[in-house]
């Protein structure tokens, strides 16, 4: 089912694309750190390497999308973000996907919203218990695969906190959340809190 325009600003629609390019890109992405899961309990690290890296390379390419989100006149923005209630990565099912899958998730007291917690493995934890098992050459592969991720990710992240003081300032921000601040706060969380305790010979850094 597609979203349909709440208003009649031609501009809406290139909105609704572009949350709808994004909330394919986000499904893309938890597949792919499903998919290295998968490989990693197989110990197919090539496999979860490879999966790591397309799943990065497709986050890296959101940046032309919030290029052309700027081109929005703010006046339009503010009349189509007053109808759009929930069209937001806050209210994403696969955003908040993408992060449970690759590290334990504690409740957001921000949003009016719980994020979606996955149940079973995720990639960090998984990382992190058979990281000794894996040839030093395969394990820094994969680290860098891991950190990839993650920079994407948070530069994903700090692009939207950036169009979104461009655009609207510091006003409040959808999903019950604070706004910019909210955003600049989480653009600044990792999708793997702990990698960075470990260097690549495995031990703490």
């Amino acid at each position: 089912m597609t979203l349909l325009p709440t208003t009649s600003l031609h501009d809406e629609l290139m909105f609704i694309r572009s949350i709808q390019i994004f909330e394919g890109i986000y499904r893309q992405v938890a597949m792919n750190v499903s998919r290295a899961i998968t490989a990693l309990n197989e110990n197919a690290i090539e496999s979860a390497c490879q999966v790591l890296c397309d799943a990065a390379g497709r986050i890296e390419a959101t940046s032309v999308l919030y290029r052309v989100l700027t081109t929005m006149p703010k006046k339009s923005f503010g009349i189509i973000r007053e109808n759009t209630h929930g069209r937001s990565a806050i209210q994403s099912r696969w955003f908040h996907k993408v992060q449970a899958a690759c590290a334990p998730i504690a409740r957001d007291a921000q949003t009016a919203n719980e994020p979606t917690i996955v149940t079973g493995s995720n990639l960090q934890d998984l990382y992190l218990d058979c990281k000794e098992q894996i040839p030093p050459r395969q394990r820094d592969k994969l680290t860098a695969s891991m950190k990839r991720l993650d920079q994407a990710w948070g530069s994903m992240k700090l692009n939207h906190w950036g169009i979104t003081v461009k655009i609207i300032g510091t006003v409040p921000g959808t999903g019950g959340t604070a706004g910019a601040s909210y955003l600049k706060a989480s653009a600044e969380k990792s999708l793997f809190p702990s990698l960075h305790l470990y260097s690549s010979n495995g031990g703490e850094a």
